[in-house]
């Protein structure tokens, strides 16, 4: 449960949460859970805060500073994250379905699980980023700097990816071509592995030859 101290300035509105910040530099936000669907919280300092859980769908997170702050499993589907600092965030299991982060900084950030169906990824930088099988499908990422990220069982079904994207020193064992759903099952799984045999991983160089 979110601090509720912490959650009502919050809802005071972004200056008013900016400055409790400013005066209070040591204290570490608890947000976890909150509701906070399509809030305005265009350049909030939310730096170090914990957001795991919370609902922030079509939020306004444009230009806001995110860095190191906790996102794990939430919802931040659609949200507005453009020119947002999410450096070295967590992201693990984070619902980003259609979520506009062009231009972002997520130097660093652990995407691990991620749903990144449909994200606009146009320049935005993952370098040195963690994102073990998270779902790319139909991402946008022209122009998106993955160097020295870690890929390996990422779904790259549909992707959009240009010259300008950088996959300089990328790490990458095995990446999965479709995303499907099993009814049978009631679960979501990645499928058509590369390379197919489950003992194989690429050789050094081969995923930037597939792709």
């Amino acid at each position: 449960m979110a601090n509720e101290a912490h959650l009502a300035i919050l809802k005071q509105g972004v200056e008013a949460w900016n400055r409790w910040r400013k005066d209070n530099p040591d204290v570490e936000p608890d947000i976890r859970g909150a509701y906070l669907c399509r809030a305005n919280l265009k350049e909030a300092n939310l730096r170090q805060a914990t957001l795991c859980k919370a609902d922030l769908k079509e939020a306004n997170l444009c230009h806001a500073d995110l860095r190191e702050a906790d996102f794990g499993d939430a919802i931040l589907s659609f949200a507005d994250l453009k020119e947002a600092d999410l450096g070295k965030i967590s992201l693990r299991n984070a619902n980003l379905v259609g979520a506009d982060l062009c231009n972002a900084n997520l130097a660093g950030a652990d995407l691990s699980k991620a749903y990144l169906i449909g994200a606009e990824l146009r320049g935005t930088n993952l370098s040195k980023a963690t994102l073990r099988h998270a779902n790319l499908l139909a991402a946008q990422a022209l122009g998106t700097n993955f160097s020295h990220a870690i890929l390996t069982g990422i779904c790259i079904e549909d992707w959009q990816i240009n010259g300008k994207t950088n996959l300089t020193e990328v790490q990458c064992d095995y990446i999965y071509r479709k995303f499907e759903w099993v009814p049978a099952e009631r679960k979501e799984i990645f499928t058509q592995r590369l390379p197919d045999d489950l003992d194989s991983l690429f050789a050094p160089g081969e995923f930037l030859k597939i792709l």
